[in-house]
């Protein structure tokens, strides 16, 4: 019994110390150094201090980068002990000479603080809150953790869930809880390190039915996964309050534009009603003139020809030209606004079939862009008409007149007394 339990804690011990060998290369990686035997590795006392300036983000000060002695080598471990004691890391019952002489147990407690400092109080947690973490994302897919640490995560499902929270487009749960226990393991691995950027601390072989794994081995990968995943939840959340504000901006740019497009068509149709009114009111006014009596057009020659120059000059050169003027530019305004409200409701459109359901605001934004492109073009074919009933009133009564001057003419011809003959 002694004999099993001493070499269960020797292979614990070996599990933990090869997860821990690459947690340190994980920070390590940075410094393009890879520790092999982490006992000897940390013996010159240059190791801990990267390790630190990096978990820390802050410089130790300055240390022997190649010690030639035993004595530097302490001196190295003396300002790294420093610098953990100045951060307020407690450690307890170890000094730079078991540093130096590579006490593998000590050497393991010393991680082991590390990571509890950096990798899981720092993000406020513990391990007791991590775990309740991974139960509660394993019962909301319906998979069941029993035990703790090492049995909890032996077969891989429970790791499953961790993945789906953060990978949700990229991982397929029932594809993932169908393979085997080998495969799905190593598959989590992989998925980790590909899309979480999460390092393959743990390997399949820390998993062997009927044996033990190392609780600590299990807690800082779980640890190293949740940091991660809160990571990505933030940026999703960011990205969604952030499109929602831009959403937000858009939709409040649109009022301000369908408002200003709404004030220029008030405008613009005032204005072409007021020349749509001069056109009916000419066109009314020729209609009139042109079927009424005879005299209404002139009663002598001299009359008829003024009426007829003040229709070609007075009006035909000067009134109508600075009236068709004004009606193109109304016109091509018209043609302008037109074309921008159509835009607006397009956009309200591509928003609405975009949204599904959530569109219904800016469907009802199409609606008016399309009420309000309406009522613009029909103004303009409307003064289009107008001024066409009025150019055919202006020549009926041009006509009328031409036909009563020589009316006139000709009874003025009639009545002159005839020419005396001349005598030979």
């Amino acid at each position: 019994g002694d004999h099993m339990r001493a070499q269960l804690k020797k292979e614990l011990a070996e599990q933990q110390l090869r997860t821990f060998v690459r947690w340190w290369n994980s920070w390590l990686a940075a410094f393009g150094i890879k520790v092999q035997d982490l006992c000897q590795d940390v013996r010159p006392g240059v190791i801990g201090i990267l390790l630190l300036e990096a978990l820390s983000d802050s410089k130790c000060g300055r240390y022997n980068k190649v010690p030639k002695s035993k004595f530097m080598q302490i001196e190295n471990h003396n300002l790294f002990l420093s610098a953990l004691k100045a951060k307020s890391i407690r450690l307890e019952n170890i000094g730079a000479e078991d540093l130096v002489e590579g006490n593998e147990k000590l050497i393991l407690g010393l991680t082991w603080t590390l990571i509890l400092r950096y990798e899981i109080h720092k993000f406020g947690g513990n391990e007791a809150a991590i775990l309740r973490w991974a139960r509660e994302l394993s019962c909301k897919h319906g998979i069941e953790m029993r035990g703790d640490w090492g049995e909890a995560f032996g077969d891989g499902k429970a790791f499953c869930p961790i993945l789906k929270e953060a990978l949700p487009e990229a991982l397929d749960m029932d594809e993932m809880l169908a393979k085997a226990r080998e495969e799905r393991l190593q598959r989590v691995f992989d998925l980790a390190e590909s899309e979480l950027g999460v390092p393959q601390l743990l390997e399949v072989a820390d998993f062997t039915p009927g044996s033990k794994t190392d609780d600590k081995s299990v807690i800082v990968y779980v640890a190293k996964l949740k940091q991660s995943c809160d990571e990505r939840l933030e940026a999703r959340a960011a990205a969604e309050v952030g499109a929602a504000a831009e959403r937000a901006e858009m939709l409040r740019q649109r009022e301000q534009a369908r408002a200003a497009l709404a004030e220029e068509e008030k405008q613009l149709l005032e204005a072409i009603s007021r020349v749509k009114a001069w056109a009916d009111d000419s066109d009314s006014r020729f209609g009139g003139a042109a079927c009424a009596a005879d005299d209404a057009l002139g009663a002598t020659v001299d009359e008829c020809d003024r009426l007829l120059r003040e229709l070609r000059a007075a009006y035909r050169a000067e009134a109508k030209p600075a009236k068709a003027q004004e009606r193109d530019a109304l016109l091509a305004r018209a043609a302008a606004l037109t074309a921008r409200q159509l835009d607006e409701r397009s956009k309200a459109e591509r928003d609405s079939s975009a949204e599904g359901e959530s569109g219904s605001a800016t469907a009802k934004e199409a609606a008016a862009a399309e009420a309000t492109a309406s009522a613009a073009s029909l103004a303009a074919t409307s003064l289009m008409q107008a001024w066409s009933s009025m150019e055919a009133g202006e020549y009926a009564y041009e006509r009328a007149l031409e036909r009563r001057l020589v009316q006139l003419e000709q009874e003025a011809a009639r009545a002159a007394p005839p020419a005396p003959s001349s005598s030979r």
